[in-house]
């Protein structure tokens, strides 16, 4: 495990917007160890300097005054990579916004996760042009309630706090592999029916909510058909995927998961009632 660290004082109203523009040819040459972190597509991230949104209006208007440090830590693992930002704001307002850019380099964006009724919470998956995962983003606070919106691959962090006492806020991305949640995966056959079987990890079953095990979810599914959609075994990405979260959602300590192309891509519902493994007609 490495640690690299790198930390920087904004004062508010300073706004810097970075727009790096990286093609694929460059990637590996930009590629900064101790400002970026790199998915296992080869994908490059770092997180840009935050600053206060509208602070100058705040300040006309208030006469508050306020300012914002932040620092950035690299964790550097065998198949975990993180950037987390940990950012202080003393200020006496109980309310404020902070903007934070995520800095992309492949026309990726920040998809924040979403519940059944549509509300939006403070993580999220970064995604490639065809939706697939890259990365995930979670974003807490233990001082104030916080509320993200994504405007072009910038986080607005609307904060709430009870008091005016300073406020600490990590936004942190985390670039995971196939390794990260699962030991192994292969292709295999049992009672004539060729079959993914996949064993998962404690990491990626052990999430502390719903919204944490939504991006996992997302996430780690996109690792199993980034490593394995080239086999001639893989078909019926659809229906896969379906067995893939039936067994995610109501399956975590059956281990190893077997996924199956055979089986046929029905309703959720129906993968649920037939223990993730709708029958073959």
């Amino acid at each position: 495990m490495k640690v690299l660290k790198s930390t920087g004082v904004a004062l508010t109203g300073l706004v810097l917007a970075l727009n790096m523009n990286f093609n694929s040819q460059s990637v590996s040459a930009n590629y900064n160890a101790t400002e970026s972190i790199a998915t296992e597509e080869g994908h490059i991230i770092s997180i840009g300097e935050p600053s206060l949104k509208e602070f100058k209006l705040f300040k006309a208007l208030t006469s508050s005054s306020s300012d914002l440090e932040y620092e950035n830590e690299i964790l550097n693992e065998e198949d975990l990579e993180s950037i987390t930002q940990k950012i202080t704001v003393n200020t006496d307002k109980n309310d404020f916004s902070i903007e934070v850019p995520v800095e992309l380099n492949q026309n990726e964006s920040i998809i924040l996760y979403e519940d059944e009724e549509g509300n939006t919470y403070n993580s999220a998956n970064i995604v490639d042009l065809n939706g697939d995962s890259l990365a995930v983003i979670d974003i807490t606070s233990e001082d104030a309630l916080l509320s993200t919106s994504v405007n072009d691959n910038t986080l607005t962090i609307d904060v709430d706090s009870e008091n005016n006492e300073p406020v600490e806020i990590q936004v942190m991305a985390a670039a995971a592999s196939f390794g990260t949640y699962f030991s192994s995966g292969k292709w295999i056959t049992r009672d004539g029916i060729v079959s993914l079987s996949l064993t998962h990890k404690p990491y990626l079953t052990s999430a502390s909510d719903v919204v944490e095990a939504g991006v996992k979810k997302k996430d780690s599914w996109s690792k199993v058909k980034t490593r394995f959609s080239s086999s001639v075994n893989w078909k019926n990405t659809a229906g896969l995927e379906k067995q893939f979260n039936c067994h995610f959602d109501f399956a975590k300590f059956k281990n190893p998961w077997n996924i199956e192309p055979a089986r046929p891509n029905t309703s959720y519902a129906h993968h649920v009632a037939n223990a993730c493994n709708p029958p073959i007609k």
